[in-house]
């Protein structure tokens, strides 16, 4: 799988790489405050596992 975590470290070896991603995230529209966040705090964007593991967090935590 190449996604914006490991897509810097492959470089060209990703070009050939084929597949389908089927996630339900995306930075620029989702979860804008967890994004403004995390890109505070780290000065780069969140990957798509820490987004799920965010929203995880925040259902257990709702349903208590």
């Amino acid at each position: 799988m190449v996604d914006e975590v490991s897509l810097a470290a492959a470089e060209d070896l990703a070009l050939d790489v084929l597949g389908r991603v089927a996630v339900g995230y995306e930075w620029t529209t989702d979860n804008k405050k967890y994004v403004a966040d995390y890109k505070a705090k780290t000065k780069t964007y969140p990957s798509m596992y820490g987004a799920q593991t965010y929203d995880a967090v925040g259902l257990i935590d709702r349903c208590g």
